[in-house]
């Protein structure tokens, strides 16, 4: 199994490469480097399609059509609300572009998903 890690590559915040990939290890839990993609201004989220052939990353750009609230790009993640839901909850969640709001809808449908505890 494959985990994709995401990070800030721009100033200020940023001093990420672009998105990490490890080969996780579920017997011991570990994490180990296979390559990093460059080339991708702050891939801050990653996520694989249903079908686990194509992964989506989400940049926090300043011209972005979608903006999330705190914590609130983790629930729509994790499948715990969906977008519309989001939107409703959260007056500062707003999405600028219809394509990105068909985008999102499709990549999170609100469902139940597996996490992994730290170890």
């Amino acid at each position: 199994m494959f985990v994709y890690i995401g990070s800030y590559t721009e100033s200020p915040d940023g001093s990420g490469e672009g998105i990490a990939v490890f080969r996780f290890d579920a017997a011991s839990g570990r994490l180990t480097l296979v390559q990093t993609v460059t080339g991708v201004a702050n891939p801050s989220f990653a996520v694989l399609d249903s079908r686990q052939r194509c992964l989506y990353a989400v940049n926090e750009l300043d011209d972005g059509g979608a903006w999330f609230p705190g914590l609130g790009f983790l629930q729509l993640l994790f499948g715990r609300r969906s977008l519309a839901e989001l939107e409703h909850a959260a007056a500062d969640c707003r999405v600028n572009a219809e394509e990105a709001r068909v985008l999102l809808d499709a990549l999170f449908p609100k469902r139940p998903s597996c996490v992994w505890p730290a170890v």
